[in-house]
């Protein structure tokens, strides 16, 4: 008795302390493992849907949400609503998405196809500089025009606006304003052709 009571007087742990201790260590042990498995589930989730092509319900009622957003070559602002009238295929990108670089050049060839028919386009990058940005615009040689505006989100509104969680993703806008189709993943000539039919129709 008389050393219990001078344990508890310095300070030192008594006799059972140890095995009274384990039952919280195992506790937190496994809480960290679940978590951890949980993060792990979470970023292959992300990235699954990142590089894999899902076409999403057709959405036929739902308005685009507006946004005014700067131009990457500092010719002003553009706001949703300039484009009225118009049918549009607004994709979301950044210069360190891989999939973004593989889809750049259909959606570029895309543009050449139907700028006549009236189709515009608007490139919103996210999470980016404005110099990682441009040099990306330059690499791909694309057509920065009144047909094909590329604009920086800085503040990620419209990015949120648009539940925009992976990259790339791609909005097909009918010219009444309303989202027709949402494509989270990398879009080809066929996806464009395919979903811009469906908005010209």
């Amino acid at each position: 008795m008389e050393n219990r009571s001078n344990d508890v007087e310095s300070g030192f742990p008594g006799p059972g302390a140890q095995e009274q201790g384990r039952p919280g260590i195992v506790v937190v042990s496994v809480a960290v493992v679940v978590m951890a498995a949980f993060i792990g589930l979470l970023a292959y989730s992300l990235l699954t849907r990142e590089t894999m092509p899902m076409d999403t319900t057709t959405r036929t009622s739902i308005a685009a949400p507006s946004f005014t957003l700067s131009q990457l070559n500092g010719a002003g602002d553009v706001s949703l609503s300039d484009f009225e009238g118009s049918p549009l295929v607004v994709n979301f990108w950044a210069s360190w998405c891989a999939p973004c670089r593989v889809e750049m050049p259909h959606l570029v060839e895309a543009h050449e196809r139907y700028k006549g028919q009236g189709v515009r386009f608007i490139g919103v990058a996210i999470q980016d500089t404005n110099e990682d940005a441009l040099a990306f615009i330059e690499e791909f040689t694309v057509p920065v025009d009144d047909g094909y505006v590329m604009v920086t989100d800085p503040d990620g509104e419209a990015t949120i606006d648009y539940g925009v969680g992976g990259l790339p993703v791609t909005f097909f806008i009918e010219s009444d304003g309303r989202v027709h189709t949402r494509w989270a993943g990398v879009v080809n000539g066929a996806v464009l052709d395919e979903r811009i039919a469906e908005i010209l129709s």
